[in-house]
C-alpha cells in the first residue's frame, strides 16, 4: 500500500452466510487502484460471487477495500486514500446495504474536521447502526500522528448517517502513537489500537485502548489502556485488535517470543461486567513460530 510498510488488518470479513473481501488495488473502469470490494453469499456448502462494490465516485488510487466491515445486511469499506472535497488521502469510507441480492451505495462518510493525510478509513468497523472509523494519521490536539477514531451513528428509520461527537482519543495520547490503526465495536464498547505507542523505556510497544457509550447519554468514554504484562519496545501491540463482549483479542506481530525475533503473539483480556476492569487471560503463540512470522498482524 501507499502509507504503511506494516500490514493492513481487515480487508476479509464474515457473517453468516456472507463474506466480504477488500481489494483495494482493483482498477474498475480502468481507475487505477481505485479499490473494489466482492461479496460472496454460501447456500449449503457452495459459494457464489453476488456483487463486486465499488465507490459511486471512485478515483485513482483511493484504495477503496482496504479495510471491511459487515454485519447484517450493511458493509462499510474504508477508502483510507481518498480525497474528499479535494483534500489530499484525508480518507473516506462507504456504507453499502443489501436489498434482497442486490447491493447499493447508502453513505460516504467523511470526517468534518479533516485534513490531508489523515487516512481516515485506515480500519473499519460496524455493528448494527453505529461505524467506527480509524483516522491513524490525525494530529489530534497538536500532537502529529496521534490519531483518532471517529463513531458514525444510522437513523435506522431514515437510513442517514451523522458523525458523533466527540471524536475518541486516548487520554494520554502523544505524537506517533497512531491510534485508530485498528478498530472493532461490538455493540457499546470500541476498541482501539494504537500500535506505536510508547512507555518508558519500551518504544513503540503499542497499546489497546477500550471505550464504553453511556447508554443514556450516548456518549463515549475511555474505559481502560491495555497493555501487554510483558510487551516489550518495539512489539506493536495493538496492530490488530478484535471483540466480542467481555473478551478483547490483540495481536503483536513484532513481540520476540521465546527469543524469535517478530514471529509475533496475541494476547487475550477479559472484562468483569460487573467492574469494567480488564485483565489479561492469556498470550497466544504459534506452535511452530519463526523469526519474522508476524504472527498477530
Amino acid at each position: 500500500s501507499l502509507h504503511d510498510a506494516l500490514p493492513i488488518c481487515g480487508a476479509v470479513r464474515i457473517s453468516g452466510n456472507v463474506a466480504i473481501i477488500g481489494a483495494e488495488n482493483a482498477s474498475p473502469a480502468g481507475l487505477t487502484w481505485a479499490g473494489a470490494a466482492y461479496v460472496f453469499v454460501r447456500s449449503g456448502t457452495t459459494w457464489t460471487q453476488q456483487a463486486k462494490l465499488t465507490a459511486a465516485d471512485k478515483a485513482s488510487f483511493d484504495l477503496f477495500g482496504s479495510t471491511v466491515a459487515l454485519d447484517g445486511g450493511s458493509v462499510l469499506i474504508g477508502a483510507y486514500n481518498a480525497s474528499p472535497g479535494g483534500t489530499a488521502s484525508a480518507g473516506a469510507a462507504y456504507v453499502f446495504t443489501r436489498s434482497g441480492s442486490s447491493w447499493a451505495q447508502q453513505a460516504k462518510l467523511v470526517a468534518d474536521d479533516r485534513l490531508s493525510g489523515d487516512l481516515f478509513g485506515r480500519a473499519v468497523a460496524l455493528s448494527g447502526d453505529t461505524a467506527l472509523i480509524g483516522a491513524n494519521q490525525v494530529d489530534a490536539g497538536g500532537n502529529n500522528r496521534s490519531g483518532a477514531a471517529y463513531v458514525f451513528l444510522r437513523n435506522p428509520a431514515t437510513g442517514v448517517w451523522a458523525q458523533q461527537r466527540p471524536r475518541l482519543v486516548p487520554s494520554d495520547s502523544v505524537s506517533g502513537d497512531e491510534f485508530g490503526v485498528s478498530v472493532s465495536v461490538s455493540p457499546d464498547t470500541a476498541l482501539v489500537g494504537a500500535y506505536l505507542a510508547g512507555s518508558p523505556g519500551k518504544a513503540e510497544a503499542g497499546a489497546a485502548y477500550v471505550f464504553v457509550r453511556n447508554a443514556a447519554s450516548g456518549s463515549w468514554v475511555q474505559q481502560a489502556k491495555l497493555l501487554a504484562d510483558d510487551g516489550a519496545g518495539g512489539d506493536h501491540f495493538g496492530l490488530s485488535v478484535a471483540l466480542s463482549g467481555d473478551i478483547a483479542l490483540v495481536g503483536a506481530p513484532d513481540a520476540d517470543p521465546g527469543g524469535r525475533a517478530s514471529a509475533g503473539a496475541a494476547y487475550v483480556f477479559v472484562r468483569n461486567p460487573a467492574s469494567g476492569v480488564w485483565t489479561q487471560q492469556a498470550k497466544l503463540v504459534s506452535g511452530d513460530g519463526m523469526a519474522s512470522d508476524i504472527f498477530g498482524s
